[in-house]
């Protein structure tokens, strides 16, 4: 297993809720368990309890370092001490696990732009003076197209073009084992990012490992995305900024932790200028922005169940990436929330004004943190689905305020 070593460990905070009844014997029966784990540890830690609160409150810092060999991630920490808890003290009926914000925290952080996806998003901010990002999803398949964005360039609004070969079901990029139709999809990318004009950046596909995206339902090794992607990377200028794709940090249903796959992926690659991300909650109520919830179950046990899944993909990608710009290309609620039924799939009816505003103080207290730092956010979707945005207007509004603000 490779293990990431970062130069400074990371002071995240674990908090168990212990019931209020709990016996002065079980405490200390936790307490002895705690100091038992304590000796595992390859980063020591440091905990507290907390009588005034209605249940008790039990702090544990420095928890990074708690497996042997040391923990690859935060998630795989968090994943790791929920074993532990659930093991070892099963009373505990509450875990949360939230950033400890260091004393020297970011004194000059990045204002998250606003954008928006689909380019009837686009001619939107243009209508209404907004600056910030949209993403334009093309399927090239073997045809190289040319663009012209300089108009948008010089409103502000910077335009990110996404490479897929097509939509679903045909694949993001072409099939594995068809390597002519592989070779022309290469060539076809290559002639439309020389052609084309006033694009800021390129995406080659779209979660690659998404069962929706895969090519003749073939999964995708990465290997085998590195290699169309390197190609691409290596026709390119230095002018052009390239990414790749952004992976479904929810999707583990196959087995494989998806952000582990991320990082095999992206430390194959030759190189990158930003990073995408997408993030969501599993309902549309706000407080989902921020919470801790996680997965109870393999392969993503430990990993976060909602937005701040962004957290743990930041988490996974390489040192090497980890001073590149993030922007946010898909954020949004997955589904309505309580009190409707679970299939009812977009943006709810309600809560999307305070959604959009719950994400973008999210991200902005990220920032803060001094850790990589998110360049934007852009909502999902203009048109053409259940997550349309283009007559939700208290949600566009919401969005204006921000770039008045």
């Amino acid at each position: 297993m490779t293990i990431r070593k970062d130069a400074t460990p990371r002071y995240d905070r674990v908090t168990h809720l212990i019931p209020q009844d709990t016996t002065h014997s079980e405490l200390l029966e936790v307490f002895e368990q705690v100091e038992a784990w304590k000796q595992t540890v390859t980063y020591s830690a440091d905990h507290a309890l907390d009588t005034t609160q209605n249940n008790h409150l039990l702090h544990i810092w420095g928890v990074e370092r708690i497996v042997k060999p040391m923990a690859e991630s935060t998630a795989a920490a968090r994943a790791a001490f929920i074993h532990f808890a659930q093991t070892e003290y099963g009373r505990v009926p509450t875990i949360a696990w939230e950033a400890f914000t260091p004393a020297n925290s970011n004194p000059q952080p990045i204002k998250p732009a606003v954008g928006l996806h689909d380019m009837g998003g686009g001619n939107w901010m243009m209508e209404n003076g907004i600056n910030g990002y949209c993403v334009h999803a093309i399927a090239v398949g073997t045809a190289a197209q040319t663009f012209d964005f300089s108009a948008w360039e010089a409103a502000g609004i910077k335009v990110l073009v996404r490479l897929n070969y097509g939509f679903a079901p045909v694949g993001t990029i072409p099939d594995p084992d068809d390597s002519a139709e592989t070779e022309r999809f290469i060539a076809a990318c290559n002639l439309t990012i020389q052609r084309s004009h006033g694009v800021w950046g390129w995406i080659v596909g779209n979660e690659p490992r998404n069962p929706q995206e895969r090519p003749n339902g073939k999964e995708v090794s990465a290997e085998q995305y590195a290699s169309v992607y390197n190609a691409i990377y290596a026709a390119k200028s230095a002018s052009d900024r390239l990414t790749p794709a952004a992976i479904d940090p929810y999707f583990g249903v196959d087995g494989i932790n998806p952000l582990r796959r991320m990082r095999e992926m992206l430390n194959l690659l030759t190189g990158a200028e930003f990073i995408t991300i997408h993030a969501k909650t599993q309902g549309s109520l706000p407080h989902q922005v921020s919470s801790e919830a996680t997965f109870a179950h393999p392969p993503m046990i430990g990993h976060r169940l909602h937005f701040r899944a962004y957290r743990d993909v930041l988490d996974y990608v390489p040192t090497r990436f980890s001073s590149l710009p993030v922007i946010i290309t898909e954020a949004n609620p997955q589904r309505y929330g309580e009190g409707y039924p679970w299939d009812l799939f977009g943006w709810g009816p309600f809560n999307g004004a305070e959604w959009i505003e719950a994400a973008l103080e999210e991200v902005k207290a990220w920032n803060l943190l001094g850790k990589q730092q998110v360049h934007a956010i852009l909502f999902y979707r203009w048109a053409f689905d259940v997550w349309a945005l283009e007559k939700q207007t208290a949600v566009l509004e919401q969005i204006r305020n921000e770039f008045i603000i």
